[in-house]
């Protein structure tokens, strides 16, 4: 049975930085946001607090982040019930695939998922980090820089980072690094931009068959609280521009090609785990990320742990 979870925390005042001109944080819009109230992780930390849209804290290598890390001071709360974060993590340990949500500009929130990540390697050496940042067709590329035969200019240039997801890179290089020095996989889930585009402009059946060979079988549509909460996204967002519809489909594709590329990792890596890194829309409603590996991998043991603030 999957578990859900929220990772509340004070996070540290982070000094404001210089951003690369090429990259914007730039705010989501097709891609809704929501959390799960059914349990609570409580991240709490002495260091004060921090608005929500605060810069990028730079640390210069993955040293200096471990050493970060090591003054986070956790408290896990399931329901009403407070437990440790290592209890935590040993409640996690029987699950096969781990979903941690982030609010994609949120230094803090890729420090919680180095900070799960860490602990679900210590439990299991063999690990896959899936991560919705870049698109599955530059995997060969991802797989060049954790093999140290490109450097980082060259990944951001060869992903098309730049124009294909924006945010401050120096938020996610702490992850890579980690994969990189521990030799771990770094899975490219999300589906490509030529084709989600052209789907938000023209819907799926504009795609020719050679584009729609790139996206999984089956994409079943959105329904219930999750397709409401995408027509409250639309409206809010859209301007009436572009159809319904058509911003639905790619939202489902998003999910379904992630979901898709997880599964495949499992059912190729039988001895492996796997944590997710992925907007916390896409792992929060019933019928995103997590409900579509369980509909291809009914059995599969899951959990998912999303990052809230206190004050």
């Amino acid at each position: 049975m999957a578990r859900r979870h929220l990772l509340a925390h004070r996070v540290p005042t982070l000094p404001d930085t210089k951003i690369r001109s090429r990259i914007q944080n730039t705010a989501m819009t097709l891609r809704y946001r929501m959390t799960s109230l059914l349990a609570l992780i409580c991240l709490l930390t002495s260091i004060a607090s921090l608005p929500v849209q605060a810069t990028t804290l730079e640390h210069r290598n993955l040293a200096e982040v471990n050493t970060f890390l090591e003054g986070w001071k956790p408290v896990a709360i399931d329901g009403n019930k407070q437990i440790s974060f290592p209890e935590l993590m040993q409640r996690l340990q029987n699950k096969r695939v781990v979903f941690v949500g982030e609010t994609h500009d949120r230094y803090d929130h890729h420090m919680n998922q180095l900070l799960i990540l860490r602990a679900m390697h210590r439990q299991t050496p063999n690990i896959g980090i899936g991560v919705e940042w870049f698109q599955q067709s530059f995997q060969p590329v991802i797989n060049n820089y954790l093999a140290g035969k490109i450097n980082e200019d060259q990944l951001l240039e060869q992903t098309d980072y730049y124009n294909r997801w924006r945010y401050d890179f120096r938020m996610l290089r702490p992850i890579l690094e980690y994969a990189k020095a521990n030799k771990l996989p770094v899975i490219a889930l999300n589906a490509p931009a030529e084709l989600t585009s052209k789907v938000g402009m023209q819907g799926l059946e504009s795609l020719t068959k050679a584009e729609r060979a790139q996206l999984p079988e089956e994409i079943t549509p959105a329904a219930g609280s999750y397709l409401n909460k995408l027509r409250q996204v639309f409206a809010d967002h859209a301007h009436g521009r572009g159809q319904f519809e058509n911003f639905a489909m790619v939202q489902r594709i998003w999910d379904e090609t992630m979901a898709a590329n997880i599964v495949k990792f499992l059912q190729t890596h039988e001895k492996s785990r796997m944590v997710v890194f992925a907007g916390s829309g896409h792992v929060s409603a019933k019928a995103a990320i997590p409900n579509d590996v369980s509909r291809r991998l009914p059995k599969i043991s899951k959990a998912t742990i999303h990052s809230v603030d206190v004050r």
